[in-house]
Formats: C-alpha cells, structure tokens, sequence
C-alpha cells in the first residue's frame, strides 16, 4: 500500500511540474505590427547588434526579427544619391536603376562581392538602366554608382538570392 501511495503521490507530482522552456525573446524599447490587405510589417527599435554576414553559400544573420526581406541601406554623399534608386531587393535575376531624368549624366556603376572583388562594372545611360546578375552566385553585393569625374556618388547593398 505504501508502494501504491507512492507511486500515485509521484506521478500527481509528475503531472504538476512544468519544465522551463526556452523560445526567443526580445526586450526593446519600441516596436509595432501592422497588417494590410498587402502584407504585414513587424518592427522592432533596439537591438543594438544585428548584422548579416555571408562567405560562398554560407550565411548567418544576427537578431530576432528575422525573415526573407532586407532593407537596403543607402549611403549617402551628398544630395546625389537622392535621384537614384535601386529595386527590387532582394532580387533573384536583375536590379532595376532607376535615376531621375533632370540627373542624366552618363554614370558609371561597379558590383562588387564583400571581398571587394569587382563582379560586374558598366555605364549608365538611361533614365531607367537592369542590371543582370543570372551568372553571379547567391550572396551580398556592393552597387557603388559614380559620377562621370569618378567622385562616388552612391552605395546600395544588393541581396541576390535563389
């Protein structure tokens, strides 16, 4: 009987116990959701140490708001950059350049890996210019537009995916 009651008085407190769990987790100091018939957007202002590194096919990506889309970061120096677009990112076959018909210069452009190797390089003549990337493998580029003296006028980080 005592057996029993032990057994019995073990498997209640079996039942009762929970065991920790460990899911990601994120304390910031502001965020949102919005849905639209469109799509969804979470963000999140905060995390201090998100980054996205990648060598070949190998890829890794810091932080908790993590998904298939990137934001592309523009450096800026000066106004130039602001006439100058680059879509669709992340792109799987070409990057549409886009620059406003007042700032029609000829521009030069180079694509270059995060090695800072020089994959692709050309001229920009139209209004509206596609860049192929079918033949370069799936990882981060570097699009640096230039002026037709030389001087750097933008850089976009391009992600090419599969």
């Amino acid at each position: 009987m005592k057996l029993l009651n032990t057994l019995l008085l073990g498997l209640l407190a079996g039942f009762s116990l929970q065991a920790q769990s460990l899911q990601p987790g994120l304390l910031s100091t502001a965020g949102g959701f919005v849905t639209t018939s469109s799509g969804s957007l979470q963000w999140t202002l905060g995390e201090i140490a998100v980054q996205t590194l990648s060598s070949g096919d190998q890829q890794l990506t810091q932080g908790l708001q993590q998904n298939g889309m990137m934001l592309t970061p523009v450096f800026e120096t000066g106004q130039s950059a602001l006439y100058i677009e680059v879509f669709p990112n992340p792109t799987v076959q070409q990057i549409l350049v886009q620059r406003k018909a007042e700032y029609l210069p000829e521009q030069s452009f180079t694509l270059q890996n995060m090695l800072g190797q020089t994959q692709l390089s050309g001229t920009l003549r139209d209004e509206l210019t596609a860049i192929e990337l079918n033949t370069l493998a799936a990882q981060i580029y570097i699009l640096r537009i230039f002026s037709p003296a030389g001087r750097q006028l933008a850089v976009f980080k391009i992600q090419k995916i599969d």
